[in-house]
């Protein structure tokens, strides 16, 4: 977060000249672990795997990873094979989850569990939707007492931003799926 203080929090890409030198030194830190006692050696081992783990259980997904530390101390229920993905919106938002790159996935995931539904989006990209086939309406923004009954998806840029205002209240809550790590399924059913 220091290095944020002076710009606005829009990403790493702040930190990113100082990836490599975090590389190197996690690469000696585990040389290191390897050259030394049993338990050393057992130690790098479990945190390599832990490092499998987490790249299987985000694929394809990258761009949207986010480690364990994402959802402590609040949403622990959250952490997942995806390690705290689920969470990564409560601390980072614009191109480090989300530039829309996930349409197709959520096309197919649309297609299987709610075929022929046109949700309300409130979308993060600039690539049409419709392109892939997906039936939407652009998401209004202005509800009194909660938005119409109906299916939403957000782009986790949206719900990070626009969950801060009252008027959303509703993407404070736990949505109903989370598709590819970037899209916030709502399905809202009470009238107003």
């Amino acid at each position: 977060m220091a290095c944020t203080l002076w710009a606005e929090n829009i990403g790493i890409r702040y930190l990113m000249p100082a990836m490599p030198f975090g590389f190197i030194a996690g690469g000696i830190a585990l040389a290191v672990l390897l050259g030394g006692s049993t338990l050393s050696r057992v130690l790098a081992g479990g945190a390599c795997a832990w490092v499998v783990v987490a790249a299987a259980g985000i694929y394809p997904d990258h761009l949207g990873y986010f480690n364990e530390a994402a959802c402590l101390p609040d949403h622990a229920k959250r952490i997942g094979l995806d390690g705290g993905s689920r969470c990564g919106s409560d601390w980072l938002a614009d191109s480090n989850v989300d530039w829309g790159q996930c349409l197709p996935q959520l096309k197919a995931w649309l297609d299987k569990n709610l075929p022929g539904t046109t949700v309300h989006m409130g979308y993060f990209g600039t690539y049409p939707p419709q392109d892939y086939g997906i039936k939407f309406e652009t998401m209004k923004f202005r509800f009194p007492a909660g938005p119409p009954p109906g299916v939403y998806v957000i782009s986790a840029n949206n719900v990070a931003n626009w969950g801060r205002y009252d008027v959303f209240f509703w993407m404070r809550s736990e949505p109903d799926a989370v598709v590819a790590h970037t899209y916030s399924v709502f399905r809202y059913d009470r009238p107003h």
